[in-house]
């Protein structure tokens, strides 16, 4: 059995910003055809902390979401629930980690709060830094330093402007707080290992070294000039603050809510080679080993998943093998197995490292490492080692993040060569190929809003995502009876589909004849 999540790979009715449609993937359109297939709805609702009923409510779909459901075989609560929720509720204000934490700054001390500023939901959200201020404030603290990350990537490429001034609505609304410092998501938030990236970041925090301009608006209208987009802003301190580094005994609070892009640069803080010590708060668990954990509190720790995909067919003794590139670690690993780091009995892992960007921090080759990722795949399936094996491959996400259709169409290419290749080879294996996407984002890179109309698209849709199962004809007349398509074309399947993520998980676990645990909510197609 092989699952391939193809991340990044949503489905639209064919039109000119659709650069999957417009690449003409003839071998995904072909198993599209022939296998049967569902689609799937990938999204979640989050209640937002807002007063206004009609506006509290964001649609989000990710990689962590995605990953997790696809897993779980079940609809989950994530960070962003909970965060969300403990605000409206006021449990957010009585969290014993932040009231202890910041009970404790002395009259000579700082707390500075480092995240991602913007409305994305999909790494961070602005409200909870703003839940983060109030708190300080409950506190009379009179050194709130906000090291200001921008995205982006989530959001339009170019609406940092935006932020900022939603920032300083809100430091005067409370009254407190100051921007010390402002850095792109390029910089503070690699997660490949490029700690030349981090680093730079590490020596604004850590040292106070880094451009010094007067105010936020000058440093972001100077980038623009310079034809920088928000996520390539270089590391930034704002003359006010120009000395407002880090310093022995203050206190930092992360307030992104997912790990993998924010580990990092803790790390960095945490360990950092002058022993500055600074006690260290991240809004949720970004390490899930104990040692990684070391000088790091945790005001959200995370609530554990039984019975996923992968502890099922761990239980079950046979063996699994996860395979991405490095890029993509985070959604084999503990993004899949939910929260669950370590491999479990009988799972190895498989990480190719991504090709390094280049200076500007663009990809030149939106393969990426797909091609070695089949390779190893079809290596793997011949050993016939393993029952199971997890595939994500993760250019057309990253590519389709730049907005580039030339290169999206590329990336496009490679993994439709890639599906060729793989489901060959389980064919003749006598093995079963699903494949599935965590979000969308290929299938929109051309903005429809009205104040962007025709600028580039860099964040995840909330369209859904494709199910096909390649079986032999034996298991295909057999799938084909309960994975009944929709007439009307793809639009109406689009529109009609009620099957979602959860589903995939049992519908594994039927082609493997292994049983689905009841903590599944997810119906098996077949």
């Amino acid at each position: 059995m092989v699952l391939a999540i193809l991340d990044g790979w949503g489905l639209s009715p064919s039109w000119g910003g659709n650069a999957i449609e417009m690449a003409m993937p003839v071998h995904f359109n072909e198993l599209w055809r022939q296998y049967p297939h569902a689609v799937l709805q990938a999204l979640r609702a989050v209640h937002q902390p807002q007063k206004e009923e009609s506006s509290s409510w964001i649609r989000v779909g990710n990689s962590e979401i995605g990953h997790a459901i696809i897993g779980a075989g079940r609809l989950l609560r994530f960070d962003l629930d909970e965060l969300n929720e403990a605000v409206v509720s006021g449990a957010f204000f009585q969290n014993p980690a932040l009231r202890e934490s910041f009970s404790q700054i002395k009259d000579n001390g700082a707390l500075h709060l480092i995240g991602l500023v913007s409305d994305g939901g999909v790494h961070s959200h602005i409200n909870h830094l703003e839940a983060l201020l109030r708190l300080a404030k409950q506190f009379n603290l009179t050194k709130v330093l906000i090291h200001f990350i921008a995205d982006g990537i989530d959001t339009p490429q170019t609406s940092a402007l935006t932020f900022i001034q939603k920032t300083k609505e809100i430091i005067t609304t409370i009254g407190i707080g100051r921007i010390a410092s402002i850095t792109g998501r390029f910089y503070a938030m690699d997660r490949d290992s490029n700690w030349k990236n981090t680093s730079a970041c590490g020596r604004l925090l850590l040292q106070g070294k880094g451009l010094v301009v007067g105010q936020p608006e000058k440093a972001i209208a100077d980038f623009y000039r310079a034809k920088l987009t928000d996520d390539k802003f270089p590391p930034t301190l704002i003359t006010d603050c120009k000395n407002d580094f880090i310093r022995p005994n203050d206190t930092v609070v992360f307030f992104n809510f997912r790990p993998d892009r924010m580990r990092q640069l803790v790390t960095l803080i945490k360990k950092d080679e002058k022993n500055l010590q600074p006690k260290v708060i991240t809004l949720t668990s970004y390490f899930y080993q104990a040692d990684d954990n070391d000088n790091v509190k945790v005001a959200f720790p995370p609530s554990y998943v039984k019975n996923t995909l992968a502890a099922v067919i761990s239980a079950a003794g046979w063996r699994q093998c996860h395979l991405a590139e490095s890029e993509k670690y985070a959604h084999v690993t503990y993004f899949f197995n939910v929260g669950k780091e370590k491999p479990l009995d009988g799972e190895e892992r498989l990480i190719i490292n991504s090709l390094p960007v280049n200076k500007n921090g663009k990809i030149s080759q939106p393969e990426m490492r797909t091609p070695e990722i089949v390779d190893q795949a079809i290596k793997k399936i011949k050993s016939k080692k393993f029952e199971f094996i997890l595939i994500n491959f993760g250019n057309l996400d990253m590519v389709a993040h730049s907005g580039d259709p030339l290169l999206t169409g590329r990336a496009v290419k490679a993994i439709d060569k890639a599906l060729d290749e793989l489901s060959r080879a389980v064919l003749d294996a006598g093995g079963s190929l699903v494949i599935t996407a965590d979000h969308g984002n290929a299938e929109q890179i051309v903005n429809i809003a009205d104040d962007l109309a025709g600028d580039p698209e860099t964040f995840h849709t909330l369209n859904p995502v494709p199910l096909i199962v390649v079986a032999r004809p034996i298991k295909k007349n057999l799938i084909s009876q309960a994975m009944t398509v929709d007439r009307g074309g793809l639009l109406a399947e689009i529109v009609n589909s009620r099957r979602t993520l959860a589903d995939v998980a049992p519908t594994v676990l039927t082609l493997m004849n292994l049983p689905i645990p009841q903590e599944m909510t997810g119906k098996s197609l077949i």
